[in-house]
């Protein structure tokens, strides 16, 4: 079911809640059509936007003008990929139309000129990867892809619930797709932004009929780090994407007997797994079964269990626009490559890592998410970020740079790592930074 659908199903009830008013699905579906009446001629829609209901009301406007929208970030300057209006292109705030935000940046470019109104034919939209391993891309989603994704979500982790609170970014897919999934099975959606603090948090948690929080695993770490698990408490799942969480924070949530659910999917594939941490003993990377059309395959070297994931999914994406072109196919043998390495077990799916993660040092294979977990166990160390530096004799070794508190030095870390990591894992430089960059959704962005 299509998300205009959906709202105009809603009618006069309210649905989404924020920023201290509610949103009836009607109002919502109103500020979309509006928006799409006010675009002249053929148009392709950039939306800088972080509030949900800005994000609905572009995505009702993709599916009534049959265009394509893409989601940007509003707190990122995304120039350097390209992506920015020319000269006299007329902004769009939907002001009493609509939720007002950001606004609307329209690109108004003829049909045969640009693939970017409607590279499908039909109404999508282009959500920004990660760039956390790389240079983030525009990926293009159909309606129809979205529409498969979120009622499988739905069934997993929504049913029979009243309410969610979403703290993920709706310009993002995680985000997006949730607030479709939680919508689509009559949940009212308390949204509230990325960033929020935890006593934001904690208010919005604190309803009677909310059983569900969605969130980053940052949102987990915040909570867990100043040991007020009791907001989470009373609810029946506690949902985390866009990212592995920690040891630490699994075996946090799990000693305050947190219903923790992780989740594996990317903006090309859409969600693919949903893992309950509580059904295996080992929950760390777990990320569950394989959900409904999702297929899974592992290709494992003949000396160990792990190894890269390919996907096949009837909820992938069609293409990506890159440079202004729009690049269709994205499967090789009509599966999809990841850069993620895991390994199958019976109870479903355990993530290793990415590919990228894995440094080659004197031809052994160095984990760069093993370091970053104990370099964020040392005391005093905030935030990290490992990588590799060529090296004359080993080819390749880790170094990093972190994020210390007041009082904490480069030499006490250097000791700690000395203790906790086998020796070729031992960073060959530590850098102090004042912040690592990252995305709304938590991930570090390399390519900046």
């Amino acid at each position: 079911m299509t998300l205009s659908r959906i709202l105009s199903a809603a009618g006069d009830s309210p649905v989404l809640f924020e920023d201290g008013r509610w949103w009836s699905g009607s109002e919502l579906l109103t500020a979309g059509l509006a928006l799409a009446g006010r675009l002249a001629g053929p148009t392709a829609i950039v939306a800088r936007c972080s509030k949900a209901a800005s994000v609905v009301a572009a995505a009702v406007c993709a599916e009534a003008a049959t265009v394509n929208v893409t989601y940007l970030d509003p707190s990122l300057d995304h120039a350097s990929l390209g992506i920015r209006a020319a000269s006299g292109y007329p902004r769009n705030r939907c002001g009493s139309d609509g939720p007002a935000d950001a606004g609307w940046l329209l690109e108004e470019r003829a049909a045969a000129v640009s693939p970017l109104v409607a590279p499908l034919g039909e109404p999508s939209y282009s959500f920004m990867s990660s760039g956390s391993t790389a240079t983030p891309n525009r990926i293009v989603r159909s309606v129809r892809a979205t529409s498969v994704d979120s009622p499988r979500i739905a069934d997993a982790v929504y049913q029979g619930h009243d309410g969610v609170v979403l703290a993920a970014p709706c310009f993002h897919l995680y985000g997006f797709s949730h607030l479709v999934a939680a919508l689509g099975r009559g949940l009212r959606v308390w949204a509230v932004t990325p960033s929020a603090s935890l006593s934001v948090i904690a208010a919005a948690v604190d309803r009677p009929e909310v059983q569900v929080f969605t969130g980053l695993p940052f949102h987990l770490d915040l909570v867990l780090r100043s040991s007020s698990t009791g907001v989470f408490s009373g609810l029946s799942a506690l949902l985390s994407s866009a990212g592995r969480l920690s040891r630490s924070v699994i075996d946090q949530a799990l000693a305050a007997a947190l219903p923790l659910y992780n989740i594996y999917g990317s903006t090309e594939t859409g969600t693919l797994a949903i893992g309950d941490a509580r059904s295996v003993p080992d929950p760390f990377g777990y990320v569950g079964q394989p959900l409904p059309g999702v297929e899974i395959r592992l290709t494992r070297s003949a000396d160990s269990d792990e190894g890269p994931l390919h996907i096949r999914t009837d909820g992938l994406a069609e293409g990506i626009i890159r440079d202004g072109d729009y690049l269709p196919g994205l499967t090789v043998d009509g599966w999809f490559p990841t850069t993620d390495i895991g390994r199958m077990g019976p109870k479903g799916l355990w993530l290793v890592g990415r590919q990228a993660e894995f440094l080659k040092v004197a031809g052994a294979r160095v984990s760069c998410a093993r370091i970053r977990e104990v370099l964020l166990r040392c005391p005093g160390v905030h935030d990290a970020e490992v990588f590799g530096v060529e090296d004359k004799v080993r080819g390749e070794v880790p170094a990093c740079r972190v994020v210390l508190e007041p009082g904490t030095s480069v030499g006490h870390l250097h000791g700690w790592c000395a203790a906790e990591l086998n020796p070729i894992e031992v960073p060959r430089s530590i850098e102090p930074v004042d912040h690592i960059p990252r995305s709304a959704t938590g991930k570090i962005m390399r390519w900046l």
